[in-house]
């Protein structure tokens, strides 16, 4: 365990400090900032105590060792250590996994997310106790930590359901297994409502959540058409930047002098709102249109490392780490994303993209071999992880913006499925006949 919890960390080891992000410093605060799960700067609380950001990402490694030695062994029938060991390290090597894995971000309960809801519906049964109340309680984490992920998880339950009630003659499934799933999911979102309202005072699902939607209509242009039509007659704060428009959601949300560094997340809430409102009735198919547009470009951006800022440009989150942090301040600084020596990854990035196409090829080739033998769960992996990317896909890309760091913290389940899949086709010719 202690090999590939180091393997798994490697990445924030040998940039000698855990990676870090624009919004990780909004993640270290201890008061609810609108655009971000407050339950991830729960999570965040050992940091605290312990002094210490290395805490919360030898921790991630731990979760993201039991899920997988958990996936491994119930689709596979991976056991061995040596060979779990063979898998983890050309998961480090040749994926994202110890990029995600050492950020100081959700980004990881992602994925944790997908192979939790895949183990609650399809595995179950084959768990002993406490490894149901493993999967539950990362599965319920992982609900929880992101804005996105609750419709994300909603997705995936109930399609997941679907692909369990077609192959239900494979296993029976108790009522209990059947809603458990969407009972986590519906507790989660019970959570994040009740934080919300107990915080700032508003029982909804993400206080902020509405300026992404909206940066993203105004980006796309249906927004803004909804805008010009209104501005006459309607005295939205908004008008003030249609001279502008369109701009990109980077500059309406981010820039110096955008709206919510005046008024702040919540100070327009109702008058954003109303605007997407508005231009949904007004341009329906536009922005349907722009919606799977977004999300098919989301499919294609993945990038391992990308947004990794040094400490002089990355303003957001250097002075959380000195003003929490101060003992580990001086590693942050001198460490290799510190010194700015991980702006740019191409080799890697080729390299990691080049193996995520090599594994898919390789699912659909398996994908084959399983339905011919009536191997289904290995395809039941196979079709939750593909569910699991396009809602994806669509949850970021459509609702916020395309952006390659939300591929890179999924796409390296592709790989995990196509070793999953050689072992398990290496295991079987092994055998004498």
């Amino acid at each position: 365990m202690l090999t590939c919890v180091a393997m798994l960390s490697g990445v924030a080891f040998y940039n000698g400090y855990p990676l870090v992000y624009s919004d990780t410093g909004s993640y270290l605060m201890n008061y609810n900032f609108a655009p971000r799960s407050f339950f991830y700067n729960l999570f965040l609380v050992p940091a605290h105590l312990t002094h210490s950001l290395w805490t919360p990402i030898l921790l991630q490694a731990v979760l993201t060792f039991c899920m997988l030695r958990l996936i491994l062994r119930e689709v596979y029938a991976v056991t061995a250590r040596g060979e779990f060991l063979a898998i983890v390290v050309v998961l480090c090597v040749l994926t994202s996994l110890p990029w995600i894995v050492g950020f100081v971000m959700p980004d990881i309960f992602t994925p944790m997310l997908v192979l939790g809801i895949f183990m609650l519906t399809f595995c179950f049964e084959h768990l002993s106790r406490w490894e149901r109340y493993f999967v539950m309680a990362v599965t319920l984490v992982s609900v929880v930590v992101q804005y996105s992920h609750p419709p994300l998880a909603l997705g995936l339950a109930v399609g997941a359901f679907i692909v369990r009630y077609i192959g239900r003659d494979q296993a029976v499934m108790t009522i209990g297994q059947q809603v458990l799933p969407v009972m986590l999911v519906g507790a989660g979102v019970v959570a994040i409502v009740a934080l919300n309202h107990h915080m700032i005072g508003m029982a909804t699902l993400s206080p902020g959540g509405y300026a992404f939607e909206l940066s993203r209509l105004i980006e796309d242009g249906s927004a803004v058409e909804y805008l010009r039509d209104q501005c006459p007659t309607h005295k939205y704060a908004a008008c003030e930047y249609l001279p502008r428009m369109p701009m990109t959601s980077t500059d309406f949300l981010w820039s110096p002098d955008s709206i919510f560094h005046k008024v702040g997340f919540l100070g327009e809430r109702e008058e954003g709102m109303e605007i997407i409102r508005g231009t949904i009735e007004a341009h329906p198919l536009w922005v349907l249109r722009d919606a799977l547009g977004d999300a098919s470009k989301q499919l294609e951006l993945v990038e391992t490392g990308v947004g990794l800022e040094s400490a002089v440009t990355n303003t957001a989150t250097t002075p959380g780490i000195a003003g929490h942090f101060p003992k580990e301040f001086k590693a942050y600084f001198l460490s290799r994303q510190g010194r700015g020596e991980l702006l740019r990854l191409p080799f890697l990035q080729q390299l990691h993209l080049a193996f995520v196409l090599v594994s898919l090829c390789y699912c659909f080739f398996a994908a084959g071999l399983f339905a011919r033998d009536r191997e289904w769960m290995p395809i039941y992996l196979m079709m939750t992880v593909g569910l699991g990317t396009i809602f994806n896909a669509f949850v970021t890309g459509a609702l916020s913006q395309p952006h390659p760091r939300y591929g890179a913290r999924l796409v390296w389940l592709i790989p995990l499925i196509a070793l999953g899949a050689w072992h398990k086709a290496l295991s079987v010719t092994s055998k004498p006949a």
